[in-house]
């Protein structure tokens, strides 16, 4: 919206709510003889809302958007501009919800620190659907909690001249043996659904102090992939260096242990977990840590497909 003064010059322009010159929305200017800006008042930021689709590929609008002020939930007045909702929220704004009848995402912004113009891409997600932080985003996945994969250390090859299945059945028969309740999935996976919750302690308790062993992670899986994943017990962290000694004693509360920085030119470090089993333990301290003011981004160490690995490069 223009307003023109008397003598046809500018006197002030914006954006509006729906034709209603009374709602100003975003940035307002006011001039001098259309040349010298006299005033500036920001009224509103506005946010661009797209969802996910299952494959990470065509960013969709296919949601309905409420907001949350004054305690109340309200609709606000929705714009689709380049296949996103753009809405405008002002300091009284606490959260905003995405939703269809079957899915949802909710998340809280701090109006003080956005940028005028900001824009939030996220999937939606299913009542109690489990989600895992990878980069700035919450992404479904599938916890096979009975499920493991143990990775060998690789010196056993070297030194025994063995292949990698040889060694691997060294391992894996020393426990079937030992517990004949595990099914084994594939060369270096197994199923511990047949055990007591005393006997899959035990065994974990073994696989942690076993020499032989480098890791053991649980299995998981993405809704956009077909093929089973598994991560190593360390986790990358984007860390701005005045708030690297407050992150220090925070991670090591839940268990890790800085390693080294990555790249000497940004502040980006790995973390390493105390110990070898990578279970829903690791991913609740890990899921805290992402959560963590200090942190601006966070990835998981994930092994698997290539296929997957791709879409996971989309995010």
């Amino acid at each position: 919206m223009v307003f023109i003064n008397e003598r046809g010059g500018l006197f002030s322009k914006g954006l509006i709510r729906d034709g209603d010159t009374t709602q100003k929305v975003g940035y307002w200017y006011w001039t001098k003889d259309g040349y010298e800006t006299l005033k500036i008042v920001q009224y509103s930021k506005s946010v661009s809302l797209s969802a996910f689709d299952k494959n990470i590929q065509n960013p969709h609008t296919n949601f309905s958007v409420k907001v949350l002020e004054n305690g109340k939930w309200q609709e606000p007045i929705v714009d689709i501009i380049d296949k996103e909702k753009r809405i405008f929220i002002t300091s009284k704004t606490d959260s905003v919800v995405a939703f269809t009848d079957s899915s949802s995402y909710r998340f809280k912004l701090n109006y003080k620190n956005l940028f005028p113009h900001t824009i939030k891409q996220f999937f939606l997600l299913k009542p109690y659907e489990t989600t895992l932080p990878i980069k700035k985003y919450d992404v479904p996945f599938n916890l096979y909690k009975d499920a493991f994969t143990i990775v060998i250390d690789s010196k056993i090859a070297r030194v025994n001249n063995i292949g990698k299945s040889e060694k691997y059945n060294f391992v894996m028969d020393k426990y079937l043996e030992q517990y004949p309740k595990i099914t084994r999935l594939n060369y270096n996976s197994f199923s511990l659904q047949g055990l007591s919750i005393r006997e899959k302690r035990a065994l974990l308790q073994e696989i942690n102090s076993d020499s032989l062993i480098t890791l053991a992670s649980n299995l998981f899986s993405f809704p956009f992939s077909k093929n089973e994943a598994f991560c190593e017990n360390r986790i990358y962290i984007d860390v701005d260096e005045n708030k690297l000694n407050k992150c220090k004693r925070v991670i090591q509360r839940l268990g890790f242990n800085f390693s080294k920085n990555e790249n000497g030119e940004v502040d980006y470090w790995y973390i390493v977990y105390e110990s070898k089993i990578v279970d829903e333990t690791f991913l609740e301290a890990y899921k805290k840590i992402a959560k963590k003011y200090f942190v601006n981004n966070i990835l998981l160490s994930i092994i698997t497909d290539k296929e997957t690995n791709n879409q996971l490069n989309k995010l």
